[in-house]
Order: structure tokens, then sequence, then C-alpha cells
């Protein structure tokens, strides 16, 4: 791992020597809000951005995903799709960078989804830790997702006029090579860096009632609570929630038949639990008609089943579901409720 300096005067020089190299993709602003889009000029590059609307995994799971071309008039004629490019995300939070890991974790699990792998593997990961809350409904202090170990090629904290930065791959080693905007990183820099952590630690709150590795069982505690009732009677079913979520990957397959009824293509689209058809099976039988079971399956799949399979929870606390939600659902509340707070 090497420490290096970046000048905050450097940056729009970097992306320019980024976009040469790969597909820059970086936070942008959209009216009132921000995104994740391509960056062809530096001054499209939004750094200073709190929570975007969807997460920079989407990059990597994307809708209306082209996985095989069809044939219908020779069925042996048809070819699977697995496309990738050279892509760089550039400014990812802490949270987020959880987040891809753990869709990694997922697309890794037997069977291994080759198109979100292969776009992956040519995917390098620039992050950038968040000095303050970017969202009131962040629980990324409580969850332990506001700094990072691991998951990320290049790692940016802001100093004020420059930033620290920390190579953690050889890939991203090899991605800033020989590049002038570099400098190695001094004593006076590691102090800087010390202050900038401080107070970074005194921005975060704790927001939870109880510690989050009770959720699981306060969950389970709380399965027939009148809390999920509360919630399903103001739930819209808008599916916005999962849709903005991190680590949601549920999805749906649909054959698109072109006008001339011989080619076509099997694409992928994002799916929801939010879905009123969502738990629909053959016959009609709908094993969660209401909005109060599927709002209970969300929190169950982050906090019980997905700790149960992988070993941690699903939520990595970017607050975007609470954020979205036109009815004012609020997750923090329902954990508190469920942690008795």
């Amino acid at each position: 791992m090497k420490t290096l300096v970046l000048s905050k005067m450097d940056v729009p020089g970097l992306v320019e020597a980024l976009g040469e190299t790969a597909r820059l993709i970086g936070p942008r602003k959209k009216e009132h809000q921000f995104v994740f889009g391509q960056i062809t000029k530096p001054e499209q590059l939004a750094l200073e951005y709190p929570t975007t609307i969807l997460p920079p995994s989407r990059q990597l799971f994307p809708n209306d995903e082209p996985l095989v071309r069809l044939r219908l008039d020779d069925v042996a004629a048809s070819r699977e799709i697995v496309e990738g490019e050279k892509t760089i995300l550039l400014g990812v939070h802490p949270c987020d960078v959880q987040g891809i890991n753990i869709l990694d974790e997922v697309f890794s699990d037997s069977p291994p989804d080759a198109n979100y792998l292969t776009r992956r593997s040519q995917t390098i990961i620039i992050a950038l830790e968040c000095q303050a809350p970017c969202s009131p409904y962040n629980l990324c202090f409580d969850k332990g997702t506001y700094r990072l170990e691991w998951g990320y090629d290049l790692l940016m904290i802001d100093l004020g006029d420059r930033y620290f930065v920390f190579t953690r791959t050889g890939a991203g080693e090899e991605l800033i090579g020989d590049l002038p905007f570099f400098r190695a990183a001094t004593p006076a820099d590691r102090e800087a860096l010390g202050r900038a952590r401080e107070t970074q630690a005194g921005s975060f709150k704790t927001r939870l009632a109880g510690p989050v590795n009770r959720l699981p069982n306060a969950l389970k505690e709380a399965y027939d609570d009148l809390l999920w009732e509360a919630v399903g009677r103001r739930c819209l079913s808008c599916e916005t929630c999962t849709n903005v979520c991190p680590t949601c990957y549920c999805f749906d397959v649909a054959d698109e038949v072109e006008l001339d009824l011989v080619n076509g293509t099997r694409c992928r689209q994002w799916d929801s639990c939010q879905s009123c058809t969502f738990a629909e099976v053959a016959g009609g039988e709908n094993f969660r008609p209401r909005p109060s079971e599927r709002q209970r399956h969300r929190l169950f799949k982050k906090e019980v089943y997905q700790y149960e399979k992988y070993g941690r929870s699903a939520c990595v606390g970017c607050g975007r579901c609470s954020a979205q939600c036109v009815a004012s659902i609020r997750l923090n509340e329902m954990y508190n409720q469920v942690l008795g707070g």
C-alpha cells in the first residue's frame, strides 16, 4: 500500500488522464440531486456530493441488460451476450463500496453470474471517504461502513486543499502509474490525515437504539409485531426502496421479439420484492399479498436471511430507501422500534 497526496488543483488534469484510459463514471449534479454518470469533462465531476439517487452498483448491474441474442427460427444460432468495458468508478462513498462488495459475494456464489463478474473484473474503484454524514438518514456509523478497509483500488480522503490517497491493489497502482499529479505523503500530510480523521469521527453519531448485531434476533422476535401493519398501511408498493438500494439484486427475465418475428433479445430487468406480484406463483397463489408482509420481508432479507447466508447484513446504511420513500417510511425508525428504542 502506498500513501500519496493529490492536490485539488490537479483533479481536472487527473480526470482528463483517466478518461483517456477507460470509461470514467463519477458523481454528477442533476437538477437538485446527484447521479453517477459518465464524466467526459472535468467540470462535470462533483466530488462534494451527498448521497446519489441511484448507487454506483447499478453501473455493474444495469436495468434492461441483454443476456441472449435470440434467433426464433434457429435456436442453435442464439448467442449469449457477455459484455464488459474498462471502467473507472470515481468518488464512491464507503457505504457504496460495501454495497459493491456484497454484490460481488452474491454474484460470485454458485452459479456465478458471468455478466456481472465480467463487468466487475474490468472496473476500478476510486473511493472517497465522507468527512461528515451526507444524509439525515445515514446509518453508516452504526453499520460500520463509514470507513473502508478493503474493496477499493484507491481511497481518497479530503484534507482541505488536497486529498490523501491510499493505494490498495496493484490495479490501483498501475492506474496512476507515472501520472504527474501524485506525490509521496510527508509526515505533515499524515498529521493532517490524523486531524481529519478526528474531525470525521466527531461528526458521525449513533442513530440506532441498540447495536446492529442485535437486529437479526430482534427482527425475529418482532415477526408478529404491529409495526408491520402500521408500515403496510402507508406503503404504496411503488418499489422505490428496492430500486435505489445498493444491494438489491432481484431480477426478472423477459424476451423482446423484433418486428421481423425472427430476431429478439432476452433481457434482465430489475425486479422488486415490494411488487404486488413478486411472490405470485402459478394458479394465482401469492405468498406475500399484503404490503405489510412485503415490507417485513425486505428487512428480513437484509438483516436475517443475508446474515445467515453470508455472515453480514446486506444493509450498508446509505439511507437511500428512507430518503426516496414517498410515503416517508424510514428504515431507522423501523430498526429502532424492533430494537426497543
